[in-house]
């Protein structure tokens, strides 16, 4: 299987709205405001995994803090993010079922973690 990891785009959107509702209940999964203000605000630590045909199968995001917590306000406001703070949060990380147990979200969580280390970050929080 082929596919890239890249910084998302605004045209991204639609796909990234829709790879959440494959794996996440209604109830539970991010709307595409949210993922409007996340990719406005953060495109930096916010990446998509493509394939081959350009389809979105996956992606990875959260925003940098120097808190050394998530809260729940910080996954709606995305004016809690510091792009100087020392600690990458990861808000979600989604595959599409179709590639999941494939690789695809470990390569995804080495990426941000690689890039979180290439700007210095002291470390990495994540809510499960």
């Amino acid at each position: 299987m082929v596919y890239i990891i890249r910084n998302v785009k605004a045209e991204d959107l639609d796909q990234v709205t829709e790879v959440e509702a494959l794996c996440f209940p209604a109830a539970e999964a991010a709307t595409e405001e949210s993922f409007r203000k996340r990719i406005e605000t953060f495109p930096e630590s916010f990446f998509v995994a493509e394939n081959e045909s350009g389809k979105i199968i996956g992606f990875i995001n959260g925003c940098v803090t120097d808190e050394r917590t998530i809260r729940d306000e910080m996954f709606e406001d995305s004016g809690l993010h510091r792009a100087d703070g020392m600690y990458q949060s990861i808000f979600g990380l989604d595959v599409i079922p179709e590639y999941r147990r494939q690789g695809v979200a470990a390569d995804l969580m080495n990426h941000l973690i690689q890039t979180a280390k290439a700007r210095g970050k002291k470390g990495m929080i994540l809510t499960c």
